[in-house]
């Protein structure tokens, strides 16, 4: 057609017009009528035009609407390059809803400079307050804008915020000074241990929203209370923050996953046990030969593998309800009566409640099938009758009721117990520091 115009010409009319021209007159008694044309779908004109067989192409942002259009037919098309400097996020997500597998080349002007598309990582540390609206509007069309560093000489903590809200999430390198020591808020660790902390973390609690890489912080001995570190902790979930408790003649991290305290001579109560309900990743821990009389710290301490609580005060067991995965369990020589706590230990695999003078009922431990061994020797008042049902309830247990001494007949003559002076660290109990 090439924009030319056109008739066509029915056979009827033809043949009235052959007549026409042969001197003949026509005497048809009405008027003859072309038939109504066949109904076809309109053709769809474009302003631009691509070929079919189209790989790559390079066009200006007038020419997306017509491009996107025929996106069924360019299906071979897997790379667009625009011309000019994007403006319009529209236009980006016009092209990408349109071809979502073909790559996307374009650039953005950026304070009069022009920055690629896929640009990762930009130095604006010059830029000035009331310019941060406009890089702003230009960083959102950067999907894979990874990194932004900024100046603290004329933006704010605010403006940093506005950075790292971008769609990208990028992380902003912003200088920030605490209690003496420098930060970015592109720091994944802040040290401050032994940094004297006299504003109650003021400065700090102002900083934290904007350290969105960090993963760690460590504040040993700073001045604050352990109750006041314990609600830093609780206020920034995102940051593993880490201080030293202190508990009698010992110290330990609240990060640490092992805690040996079973130095004869050295007795701990429960009151100086306490600080110890902030340590919440120990896995290991043995405070036996103590004269603890409360244990309620444990319950703090969700990951307790090894539990060794032995020859002490404490009667009330509840607070071991909650750490499930418990699989190694001494009680000995306690003042425990009520086993029910440990009902729902079902993680438990070894445990001893010999020695335990008052009890008189083992039937919460009837559940226990994961059980490999139980010691319930020495003195106790647990009836012969329930004896002989654990031991018929339990059939693949290692039960023993015969012992004379806590741990006599083989309960530390076991794999389970060489593995444990490893997990615990009997052989380096040097590593462990006391005050």
């Amino acid at each position: 057609m090439n924009g030319k115009h056109f008739v066509r010409l029915t056979a009827p009319v033809l043949a009235a017009l052959l007549l026409a021209g042969c001197g003949q007159a026509s005497a048809p008694t009405e008027t003859l009528q072309p038939p109504a044309p066949a109904e076809t779908d309109a053709p769809i004109l474009y302003e631009h035009r691509y070929d079919p067989d189209s790989r790559s192409l390079r066009i200006g942002p007038e020419e997306a609407a017509d491009l996107c259009a025929q996106a069924a037919d360019l299906r071979l098309l897997s790379s667009i390059t625009l011309t000019e400097p994007v403006r319009d996020g529209e236009l980006l997500a016009m092209l990408r809803g349109a071809f979502p597998e073909a790559a996307l080349q374009y650039s953005v002007e950026l304070l009069g400079e022009t920055v690629p598309g896929d640009t990762a990582e930009l130095d604006l540390s010059g830029l000035a307050p009331e310019d941060v609206d406009t890089a702003l509007e230009a960083l959102a069309l950067l999907p894979e804008l990874s990194r932004v560093t900024l100046s603290d000489e004329q933006l704010s903590l605010a403006d940093v915020g506005r950075f790292q809200a971008l769609p990208s999430a990028p992380t902003v390198a912003y200088p920030i000074r605490l209690y003496g020591r420098e930060f970015s808020t592109a720091d994944d660790f802040m040290d401050l241990n032994h940094v004297p902390v006299r504003d109650g973390g003021e400065a700090l609690r102002e900083a934290l929203p904007y350290m969105t890489a960090c993963r760690q912080l460590e504040m040993e001995y700073c001045g604050l209370s352990n109750e006041e570190m314990a609600q830093l902790r609780d206020d920034f979930p995102a940051i593993k923050v880490v201080w030293r408790v202190d508990f009698s003649m010992y110290t330990a991290r609240t990060d640490e996953t092992r805690i040996l305290a079973s130095l004869k001579g050295a007795w701990m109560t429960g009151k100086d046990c306490e600080p110890l309900k902030y340590c919440t990743e120990v896995r290991y821990l043995d405070l036996g030969h103590n004269i603890i009389d409360d244990i309620s710290f444990v319950q703090y301490m969700p990951d307790l593998e090894v539990a060794i609580l032995a020859i002490n005060y404490w009667s009330d067991a509840s607070p071991l309800a909650a750490c499930t995965k418990l699989e190694y369990l001494e009680i000995f020589n306690t003042r425990c009566t009520d086993l029910s706590p440990l009902a729902g230990l079902t993680s438990l695999r070894h445990l001893n409640v010999a020695w335990i003078h008052e009890l008189e009922d083992i039937t919460p431990l009837y559940g226990l099938t994961g059980l490999e061994r139980l010691w319930i020797g020495g003195v106790h008042q647990v009836p012969q009758e329930q004896l002989e049902e654990i031991q018929r309830r339990l059939p693949d247990t290692r039960v023993n009721v015969t012992t004379l001494t806590p741990t006599g007949e083989g309960w530390r003559v076991d794999e389970r117990y060489d593995l444990l002076r490893e997990q615990i660290g009997y052989d380096r109990i040097h590593a462990y520091a006391t005050h």
